[in-house]
């Protein structure tokens, strides 16, 4: 708002040139909770900002626009599918106007339903491991901002949020900044229609996740959460007056500062379902993620794509293997379908056909059900059961860390409804990535000269590099991407038993220009993965 000011005019005649433009309760404008929440955001951040003069000539507009928005939230919350991060927006808007404008019809309502609500919510949209249940971790930074700013004005009031809360909020910072690259990058896991409480520039903001966790290290007062990236945010300049958080809850989630070379760290998140693995490499931190847990939020899962058993992959503050992204939703039509399916992520695929099945832009039929099997040293076991009710078969797949490498096993486990059955496997390479395949091996480099090796265990078998789709930002999409893709019949004379042993080695930085090899290391190399 501040910076449309500077272009179209004083804030008080763009406040009074929307109210005239959008009555309350009449027009677009007023169908979404969530979108007036977002002003309500924001009109309190341009009158913290502005000075005092200015604050007390808006305070008339102020009270009028606050009015009517907070007594349409209220009249109408999103309740059931939509319970989810609408709800949290709604909620905090409601209990921030409450704070700041206590003379406000209903304001002690906000507040106390807001943070009975609030206490809730948390707990409601956050697994205890820290795992955003919508199953997505830009939506999960999203209800994250929306409780840190409702946390920074109970605060304020000298009224904090439950130890409960900030618990639960810890955790979820945690479990992002386990996530993050070298950069301060995460894999777009699931939907981002990158959404923004706080938005203090024009331009889309690609460290989005980690501005949220930074905000959320300096509140909590704990410095390992820091990230190791981000890009200068209003958010930053938030006034905090959190206490340090105490050692235990430090040391629950800790990232080694030096993991040290060929040191793999492995931790699980059960409750959401991912397990997460940092190698130290000379050349930057190998950061491999791995999904074993449900499709999404709720009986719908609105906002979780088909990717049970995914991996993304990132080496230092490149991202390799990467996930489609979102590119539309209603109006996406048959690529809103596209985007969630199974075929566009780093994943076994049978017959074609999605693990879930899609019953509308925001629904499914029926969930794929993934679960970890067994756990070893070195890495982990997982399977799910999206295919068995069509095809009779269940996916497993086996995650080994052994020193540089990571090493793949994919089965299909029972009896197939027909034979051949046809099943693929596909990795989706990040832009600016070179490929260069020789039969069952495959290079990969990257923009800098990281060099990965993918070798399949099998003569039998060839890598094959097909076009992709790939969504950059929302709204945006690319087809100029490619994905390095493997596959055969269950049955067939070449290929009786459905398994598939792929070996990715990261190998060494590589000079511009020139040819490298990579070695991969012997077979059955000793583990060097630790679980935290």
């Amino acid at each position: 708002m501040l910076a449309a000011a500077g272009a179209y005019g004083s804030v008080p005649d763009i406040i009074e040139s929307w109210m005239q433009a959008n009555p309350p309760f009449e027009g677009i404008n007023w169908t979404n909770g969530i979108e007036a929440a977002s002003r309500v955001a924001s009109l309190l951040v341009v009158l913290a900002l502005v000075d005092t003069k200015l604050r007390r000539r808006l305070d008339p507009l102020a009270r009028r626009f606050l009015s009517a928005h907070v007594y349409w939230i209220a009249r109408y919350p999103s309740l059931h599918s939509s319970a989810n991060n609408h709800r949290v927006a709604e909620l905090a808007a409601l209990f921030l106007a409450g704070t700041c404008a206590p003379g406000l019809p209903g304001a002690k309502r906000y507040l106390a339903d807001g943070r009975r609500d609030l206490e809730q919510a948390v707990l409601d949209l956050f697994h205890p491991d820290g795992v955003g249940a919508e199953q997505s971790p830009t939506y999960a930074a999203y209800s994250l901002e929306w409780f840190a700013l409702a946390s920074l004005a109970a605060d304020k009031r000298g009224t904090p949020f439950s130890a409960t809360f900030h618990s639960r909020l810890h955790a979820a910072a945690s479990h992002l900044r386990w996530m993050m690259d070298d950069g301060g990058r995460l894999p777009r896991i699931g939907d981002d229609d990158e959404g923004r409480v706080l938005a203090s520039c024009l331009q889309r903001e690609d460290r989005y996740v980690a501005s949220v966790v930074a905000l959320l290290a300096r509140w909590l007062g704990d410095p390992t959460l820091q990230p190791p990236a981000s890009d200068p945010h209003l958010r930053d300049r938030l006034p905090l007056r959190r206490a340090n958080a105490s050692a235990t809850v430090r040391a629950e989630c800790r990232l080694a500062e030096d993991p040290g070379t060929s040191t793999t760290q492995i931790k699980a998140f059960g409750q959401g379902g991912y397990t997460i693995a940092r190698t130290g490499t000379p050349h930057g931190s190998l950061v491999t993620v791995f999904d074993h847990g449900p499709l999404g939020f709720g009986p719908i899962a609105a906002h979780g794509h088909a990717d049970a058993l995914a991996i993304w992959l990132h080496w230092g503050d490149e991202p390799i293997l990467i996930d489609a992204g979102t590119y539309l939703y209603h109006s996406g039509g048959v690529d809103r379908d596209l985007f969630r399916g199974t075929g566009v992520h780093n994943t076994l695929e049978v017959e074609g056909a999605d693990q879930s099945v899609i019953a509308g832009p925001f629904n499914w039929s029926s969930h794929a059900r993934a679960l970890v099997i067994e756990r070893t040293a070195s890495g982990l076991i997982g399977e799910h059961d999206g295919y068995f009710r069509r095809f009779g078969v269940i996916h497993r797949r086996a995650l080994f860390f052994e020193r540089n490498m990571l090493v793949i096993e994919d089965r299909l486990v029972g009896r197939p409804s027909k034979t051949p059955l046809r099943w693929s496997i596909g990795f989706l390479l990040a832009p600016h990535v070179a490929i260069r395949i020789d039969g069952h091996r495959a290079e990969i480099k990257t923009k800098s000269g990281r060099v990965l090796s993918f070798c399949l265990g099998s003569s039998h078998l060839g890598w094959a590099k097909m076009p992709a789709l790939h969504s950059p930002a929302f709204n945006c999409r690319d087809e100029t991407l490619e994905q390095l893709r493997v596959g055969a019949t269950f049955g067939s004379p070449q290929h009786k038993q459905p398994y598939v042993r792929t070996v990715i080695s990261a190998c060494c930085i590589a000079p511009e220009g020139s040819e490298t090899t990579c070695h991969e290391n012997a077979p059955g190399a000793a583990a060097q993965g630790a679980w935290i």
